[in-house]
């Protein structure tokens, strides 16, 4: 079983990601690329315990007018909710969102963090295994699907849409815990897409091993 005080968490980014088949939105703050995470920031991190019992949302930004507002009030509470918890559940996190936070300050200790895609990659070994984004794994757990595209996050936010990004982060935080909840009931394992079984370590072998 996991600690009783696990989280499973995700944040979106602020700042939209340039990309070669798009050219850059007059009024959209951009940062410098996939490699550039102290300039991505955060607009907002949802982390939701793994029983369902609390969810925890950290603003990092805000919009008003033109004008793009960075908060920094969020970081020590979450920083105290990461000394606190025993472990942290994400997915592509300890290459993505851990480095962004990382950027402001905060480092998840390996030995706290489980990332069930980096897990996944190991099991297989395969950098980029087919039919394991957040989503699709989700569905083969009996969890949810994508409510948006993830690239489109810092466009909507900066646009004001504020609670439809906190609703599509809280989202792929509940679909951690439906993939959670699938691993800890079949033996630490979660489906592959042609329905056989992909074998992960424990949470107490990621604890020990980091």
């Amino acid at each position: 079983m996991f600690p009783s005080n696990t989280w499973c968490f995700d944040l979106e980014i602020v700042n939209a990601i340039p990309t070669r088949d798009a050219p850059m939105e007059r009024g959209i703050y951009y940062c410098n690329g996939w490699g550039d995470h102290a300039g991505m920031g955060v607009s907002v991190l949802v982390a939701t315990k793994l029983d369902g019992t609390e969810t925890r949302i950290f603003i990092g930004s805000t919009v008003k007018g033109s004008e793009l507002q960075i908060s920094f009030e969020w970081l020590p509470a979450f920083n105290r909710l990461v000394d606190d918890c025993d472990l942290l559940i994400g997915y592509g996190s300890r290459h993505f969102d851990a480095k962004v936070l990382r950027a402001k300050g905060i480092e998840i200790p390996e030995k706290k963090h489980m990332d069930f895609l980096l897990e996944i990659k190991k099991s297989l070994n395969n950098y980029a295994p087919k039919g394991f984004k957040l989503g699709d794994l989700s569905q083969r757990c009996g969890g949810g699907s994508k409510l948006e595209l993830g690239a489109m996050a810092p466009f909507l936010w900066q646009r004001g849409e504020k609670q439809r990004v906190v609703d599509y982060c809280t989202s792929d935080a509940q679909m951690l815990i439906a993939i959670a909840n699938y691993y800890v009931r079949n033996n630490w394992t979660v489906p592959n897409i042609k329905g056989d079984a992909v074998k992960l370590r424990t949470p107490t072998a990621i604890m020990m091993e980091g």
